[in-house]
């Protein structure tokens, strides 16, 4: 592109040419922009949905709506009075974990012959939940079992539902498991 011609002591010079970089460089730093936001907006996306630490409570919404079963369940476990305790212990062949829950009635007399299951789950995977069956170690025990795969030391949460003569007592409790040697 060449513009008008200029005069200097009668010389005719052509005007010089604007460079065409120029008018190029705004637009290229505006699209270099907008795809660096994109990248970082994938990267994030990715590792929010990603990542088993990062989670929601399951089904949240359908429990916030049915907020008041769950306040008249905590009361009803309340006036029922009965405690959960849970606890680990070695498995009978010695390489795994059980958890066993032990139930007490208000006077903290065992409380035997009940239904018992549990979600567990670390504080730092939350996504990682395991729903157990506890069963009774012996007829006459208030001590429940149930094989749990515990692969790594902190605290994990504990959620307890006990069933008994059409009554149901419901406890979230917090187990702190002690560093693990490999």
């Amino acid at each position: 592109m060449t513009g008008p011609a200029i005069s200097l002591n009668g010389a005719h010079a052509p005007a010089p040419a604007k460079a065409q970089s120029a008018g190029r460089i705004w637009p290229m730093i505006i699209v270099s922009l907008l795809l660096m936001n994109a990248t970082i907006v994938a990267i994030t996306v990715y590792y929010a949905t990603s990542d088993k630490s990062v989670v929601t409570e399951p089904d949240y919404y359908a429990k916030a709506v049915d907020f008041e079963s769950v306040i008249k369940q905590r009361e009803t476990s309340a006036l029922l009075g009965w405690s959960a305790v849970p606890s680990l212990r070695a498995a009978i062949d010695g390489r795994t974990m059980e958890l066993v829950i032990t139930l007490a009635d208000r006077e903290g007399q065992p409380l035997s012959g009940a239904s018992v299951s549990a979600i567990a789950f670390a504080s730092t995977r939350a996504g990682q939940r395991q729903p157990l069956t506890l069963t009774a170690v012996d007829q006459a025990s208030n001590k429940y079992a149930s094989p749990i795969k515990i692969d790594r030391s902190g605290v994990w949460n504990i959620r307890i539902t006990a069933t008994r003569d059409g009554k149901t007592f419901t406890r979230d409790a917090e187990l702190l498991v002690p560093e693990l040697s490999r």
